[in-house]
């Protein structure tokens, strides 16, 4: 795809033939991390005020992008831009910047979080000409699954493991743990309603998703959901209270999803971490997981800055 003066047109999804459009391009761009349809569903269903929008030039899809408000703090907005190869730095990235941000001021939001990948330089100066600036890095990891050996360690004293499949009850106290413990997770913003919650974590791949129980209480959960590609996998939530952290709970459970995903075939799993997410980061790497690019997330003014408009 090669554009020249081209005008960009900027409109919101709104029909589902047209989202799969979106989630095509999406997955396109993303290739680490291709969503199901039926997940971009649950996403929305979770964010109902979220919006997703397509940039297009005549009836070409050039870039795609959403806004949305989502957890706390409540002045911030997410969104997300991502242009197709051939089409950057030709104004989609501006059109699409300038539709966000008024999005996000009808939503009555002051401040806009927008990623970029850490290669992107084009994109990052944009950014930083806009007002926007850098507030954390993400790295994701992988491991592949065939032939890869699986650690045998020995379970803490008196912790169980469960999946969550067809268990209302452990999926309620997976909940729990999460609603207990996301404060204490870099990088997370908030939680949602419980049944969009499940939907969001639980339901993607409810056999690999593990809870750890003492004495019959859940006290870690271990999410996992499956990918738009066959056999590749994405961790969700990794979290354990507070008391029971550093004992064994956290590498117990990611051994038995690594155990699960074996048994069904899956060929590689990836997971995403703050980089100032230290004890997640360094159990990965414990068990395999190789380094992905970083991605870094911007905070900026969803008005244009004063040295935007002189």
């Amino acid at each position: 795809m090669y554009l020249l003066n081209v005008t960009i047109r900027v409109s919101e999804v709104k029909e589902n033939d047209r989202l799969h459009e979106w989630l095509i391009v999406r997955n396109e761009l993303e290739p680490e991390d291709p969503l199901l349809f039926e997940q971009l569903l649950a996403r929305r269903a979770a964010e109902p005020q979220r919006v997703e929008l397509i940039a297009a030039s005549e009836d070409d899809i050039v870039a795609i992008g959403s806004v949305g408000p989502k957890g706390s703090p409540p002045d911030l907005a997410y969104g997300y831009i991502g242009v197709r190869d051939g089409a950057k730095n030709l104004g989609a990235e501006v059109a699409l910047l300038d539709t966000v941000r008024e999005r996000a001021r009808e939503l009555g939001r002051s401040r806009l979080e927008l990623w970029a990948r850490e290669e992107d330089d084009y994109f990052i100066a944009l950014l930083n000409e806009h007002g926007f600036r850098e507030v954390m890095r993400e790295r994701g990891l992988a491991r592949d699954i065939p032939g890869a050996p699986l650690m045998v360690v020995p379970r803490p004293e008196g912790i169980t493991l469960e999946n969550v499949e067809g268990r209302a009850d452990l999926g309620d106290g997976a909940y729990d743990v999460a609603h207990e413990t996301w404060r204490d997770i870099p990088g997370e913003t908030g939680i949602e309603e419980r049944e969009a919650w499940l939907s969001l974590h639980v339901d993607g791949a409810a056999g690999g998703a593990i809870v750890a129980l003492h004495e019959e209480q859940v006290i870690g959960f271990a999410g996992l959901h499956q990918l738009a590609v066959e056999g590749l996998y994405e961790h969700g939530l990794l979290a354990v209270l507070p008391q029971y952290r550093r004992s064994g709970v956290a590498r117990a459970m990611k051994l038995a999803q690594l155990a699960w995903l074996n048994d069904h075939d899956a060929h590689r799993v990836v997971t995403w971490n703050s980089e100032t997410n230290h004890a997640a980061r360094a159990l990965n790497l414990s068990l395999g997981y190789q380094p992905l690019l970083s991605s870094i997330a911007f905070h900026g003014p969803v008005w244009h800055a004063p040295e935007e408009i002189s």
